[in-house]
């Protein structure tokens, strides 16, 4: 059992104490070990999210594949207005296959 100074009056404690018994004042805890590893935790989630975005903004391909992508969803909008296009049909097909053979991913 170790002695610690009450944080409000300085009257010195025992270290198990829930309170001061001279003034009252609740004894402030310190984190636990679990408490800690939660916090690190989170700091390390943290990061790794802000490192997401940076590398993701300085992607040199994405402002071109984000216009691969809107003129394949306008391709997709005059097919769904013409039903009956065949050569929509295609075009959209083909587009999809060259942003995914180029990307490497869905539009």
């Amino acid at each position: 059992m170790a002695l610690m100074a009450c944080p409000e009056c300085k009257t010195e404690i025992s270290d198990k104490a829930k309170a001061c018994p001279s003034c009252g004042s609740p004894r402030r805890h310190s984190p636990s070990g679990a408490g800690k590893l939660l916090g690190w935790g989170g700091v390390a989630l943290l990061g790794v999210v802000v490192l997401y975005y940076v590398v993701a903004a300085n992607d040199p391909d994405r402002e071109q594949r984000l216009k691969d992508q809107a003129a394949y969803e306008q391709c997709l909008v005059v097919k769904r207005a013409n039903p009956g296009n065949s050569f929509a049909r295609t075009a959209c097909e083909y587009m999809k296959a060259a942003y995914v053979e180029k990307y490497h991913r869905q539009p």
